[in-house]
């Protein structure tokens, strides 16, 4: 039997078997050729009662059972007879014991075996026997207990514009979710709250998700100052017959517990002929947890940064295309939440060095000579035949050195001029 892409639901047992009627016309079940093919990701097979395979078929080579899903609600039972392995799932295949009560599980041939085994009951509780004792029937094996919640919610996830790992308070959480039509739908957010003192006491909030297309739900939550970190989200679905079905995320490979980061302002407003430093960075870093924030000066007076993680021994610059630094602030200590601005005030003015070299007779030389400007604290050099140094700051200490190509004279001078 081909799937091919299909969905096939039996509501009673699913037997490759041979069927025949012995001399007292009792029906027995015999060895068989019949094959199952499931290569599709797309094919679905659902067994109501037991599934049971006795056939000539290899199925290991051929790979007839790479992919897709088989459900059984009954027993599943592999009976040998003479070629292994009969039935042998790879790639993408899986197969779901979704049963209500105990289910057996019987695979004779000793290559025979599950390729990803999917449980929905406990199996240390007698849910599940397994025959023969002490063997692996599968290559992996996953227990989900929320597997009967997927018959109503289909898909559940949240949208988050995350930085450094972090969210920052003002952010929105979009929250969505596909399931049964016309049901009411709410998401519950667990998050720790932080207190006056310090303390952080866990909290919960519900937000109403609206359904804005058949089974399409939608929330919206925006993260409040209070917030500390968002540790789950709850997705509730209450059907038109009143039954609740459930899902969390809330998993650290779902991105959980979220923190939410510090965000802190810098204040420029108290910086003079703040228009020569536009095109410049303010540089925002911790040493300790070696993060580094940039922020672009366009004119601005204010500049917000968020998604930061606290730390105390922040610093912030001004820095210029060169690397040369002004302004500095140093020890700044930033904690979760909104912080304080950063006011800026007195700062060094951006500054332009021109040199000028002169022969014995003062008339100034335009070339024959390299120009070094070195900053040894910063281990800056610039080498050529550029005579100007932009991008600096009064206060800055520059060397200047001068290599000729030709003789100048012994009286030849080299001037220095800050032409800003």
């Amino acid at each position: 039997m081909y799937i091919n892409g299909g969905k096939l639901n039996i509501e009673g047992d699913f037997r490759i078997q041979k069927i025949l009627v012995n001399e007292e016309g009792k029906v027995i079940y015999k060895e068989s050729y019949g094959v199952l093919k499931m290569t599709n990701p797309n094919d679905h097979v659902l067994v109501m009662g037991d599934f049971v395979m006795q056939n000539y078929y290899q199925t290991k080579d051929s790979k007839v059972l790479s992919d897709g899903v088989l459900e059984i609600k009954g027993d599943f039972t592999q009976i040998a007879c003479g070629v292994t392995p009969s039935f042998y799932a790879c790639e993408n295949h899986k197969v779901i014991l979704s049963g209500e009560g105990q289910q057996i599980i019987t695979m004779e041939e000793s290559n025979s075996r599950f390729n990803e085994l999917i449980l929905i009951n406990p199996i240390e509780d007698g849910n599940y026997i397994f025959i023969p004792e002490g063997r692996t029937f599968w290559n992996s094996l996953e227990i989900d207990l929320d597997y009967n919640q997927s018959k109503k919610i289909h898909q559940y996830w949240v949208t988050i514009e995350k930085k450094n790992d972090t969210v920052a308070i003002g952010d929105t959480i979009d929250i969505r979710m596909r399931g049964e039509e016309n049901s009411k739908a709410e998401a519950l957010v667990y998050y720790k709250c932080i207190s006056k003192t310090g303390s952080a006491d866990e909290k919960v909030i519900t937000v109403p998700m609206k359904e804005y297309g058949p089974g399409k739900y939608q929330a919206y939550f925006k993260v409040t100052e209070d917030i500390d970190q968002i540790q789950k989200i709850q997705i509730n679905l209450l059907d038109a017959e009143g039954n609740l079905y459930t899902k969390t995320l809330g998993k650290e490979k779902e991105g959980f517990p979220l923190e939410v980061g510090a965000t802190v302002s810098i204040d420029l407003s108290g910086v003079s002929k703040l228009e020569k430093f536009a095109g410049m960075d303010l540089v925002l870093e911790s040493k300790g947890l070696n993060e580094q924030a940039r922020r672009k000066i366009t004119g601005d007076t204010l500049y917000t940064i968020t998604n930061l993680k606290p730390a105390d021994d922040y610093r912030l610059a001004i820095e210029s295309k060169n690397g040369f630094t002004a302004g500095t602030i140093e020890n700044i200590s930033i904690s979760k939440g909104i912080n304080d601005s950063i006011i800026v005030k007195l700062i060094e003015e951006p500054a332009k060095l021109t040199v000028i070299v002169t022969d014995d007779e003062g008339n100034i030389v335009e070339s024959g000579y390299n120009l070094t400007f070195y900053d040894p604290a910063r281990n800056f050099k610039q080498v050529g035949t550029g005579k100007e140094l932009e991008h600096i700051f009064v206060g800055n200490e520059i060397s200047v050195g001068l290599t000729l190509k030709e003789e100048l004279g012994k009286n030849s001078k080299i001037l220095l001029k800050n032409t800003m």
